[in-house]
């Protein structure tokens, strides 16, 4: 006789509906922001590939993502232990896509960076 399957218990199987939502993907930057900052002006193409891009995606628990929306910094900041590689994260990806970067998300910008 074989072995029975084993099956996880039903709080960790990402399988089960109310478990879909434990991890999601994040854009760093969301795209309501780049929006504002700049990619309103883009092509359809280059938004798509802005939303692929895997440098400004990141898995996080659903709760997280929730919280954050389309917050930029100055109006959502993760636990002080990941400010600085969140912070460096959204300086990139403002970089490599040519956004702006308004004063207040500036100020909120170097703050974190202050814990690198």
């Amino acid at each position: 006789m074989g072995r029975p399957l084993h099956r996880q218990p039903p709080d960790t199987d990402l399988k089960e509906p109310g478990q879909a939502q434990a991890i999601q993907v994040d854009h760093v930057v969301p795209l309501a922001e780049a929006w504002r900052s700049g990619a309103s002006a883009w092509s359809e193409d280059r938004r798509r590939s802005f939303s692929n891009d895997l440098g400004n995606l990141l898995a996080v628990d659903g709760p997280t993502n929730m919280s954050k929306g389309d917050d930029d910094p100055a109006g959502w900041r993760p636990r002080k232990g990941f400010q600085c590689a969140y912070a460096a994260r959204w300086v990139d990806t403002k970089a490599r896509w040519s956004l702006a970067v308004d004063d207040s998300e500036r100020r909120a910008l170097e703050e974190m960076l202050g814990y690198c």
